[in-house]
């Protein structure tokens, strides 16, 4: 599939910048992986894809605690690009195949 892969992503969330992967697997259009920053690693969860194009909720470890956010992106050859947003942190991350 078109986003089928692993990512080297980085992004930047607050002011911080975050490097980390995206593991990106589809079944149809049911989309699952992880994301590890650091050693953190999340579920993808409700994933959902079409085409290059994808969406999840992940549920991260924050200094403010957990919070839910929105992930969506789009696959155009080896290049990822996205978007994570919640109601109050929009960040967004970009990243090559590896």
């Amino acid at each position: 599939m078109a986003v089928d892969g692993t990512y080297k992503i980085s992004g930047e969330a607050m002011g911080t910048r975050l490097e980390g992967t995206l593991e990106l697997a589809t079944e149809g259009s049911k989309l699952t992986g992880t994301s590890r920053i650091g050693s953190q690693v999340v579920q993808l969860k409700n994933g959902k894809a079409d085409g290059d194009s994808f969406s999840a909720d992940v549920t991260a470890p924050t200094p403010m605690g957990k919070v839910k956010f929105k992930m969506t992106g789009k696959v155009s050859g080896d290049k990822i690009s996205g978007t994570l947003k919640t109601m109050v942190i929009n960040a967004t991350y970009e990243g090559t195949r590896i």
